[in-house]
């Protein structure tokens, strides 16, 4: 079950060709778990980036505007269309 606090809308992304990349980001007193999904067709620029850039937005948000509030935030990498939710955020790969 997943489930989330404060939030008006969701997303989810799954895949059988997603690599899962993950560190951890402290913002004051709370830990914001960086993760990023993605296929191996978006190496080696992903697996080198995606999850420190994730984890640089969060902490300098955090620093210049508010604490990010929530337990997570997740970076998808897709063909689709490019959106932002609470928590993930997905991003349109250049044709």
């Amino acid at each position: 079950m997943f489930k989330s606090k404060n939030v008006r809308d969701v997303a989810f992304a799954s895949s059988r060709k997603f690599i899962w990349d993950a560190m951890n980001q402290p913002v004051k007193t709370n830990n914001v778990l960086c993760m990023s999904y993605y296929p191996k067709e978006g190496n080696p620029l992903w697996e080198q980036y995606s999850t420190k850039v994730v984890a640089h937005t969060i902490k300098t948000y955090s620093k210049f505007t508010a604490d990010y509030i929530y337990p997570v935030a997740i970076s998808v990498h897709t063909d689709r269309i490019g959106m932002e939710y609470p928590m993930i955020c997905v991003q349109r790969r250049a044709p």
